[in-house]
């Protein structure tokens, strides 16, 4: 299968890229195609040839459940 993995994360930092390699190695290892996609660039994203499409971010804050407003960008 072909999955895309979107990440919008607004800081860079080692847990994240941790956390993204170990996803993205586990996927891989089910023997499925990866490609990792930055949803903070401003490249258009096209979601439509993935089967499967994980969103790798974060809650705007602690103790709210609301997803940066680029989630919804990539997504429509």
């Amino acid at each position: 299968m072909n999955i895309g993995i979107l990440t919008v994360f607004e800081k860079k930092n080692e847990n994240n890229s941790a956390c993204l390699k170990s996803l993205t190695e586990a996927v891989e290892k089910k023997g499925h195609t990866v490609n990792v996609l930055d949803g903070t660039s401003r490249e258009e994203i096209r979601l439509s040839h993935y089967e499967y499409v994980i969103v790798a971010t974060h809650p705007r804050s602690f103790f709210s459940g609301n997803l940066p407003e680029r989630v919804a960008e990539c997504l429509a």
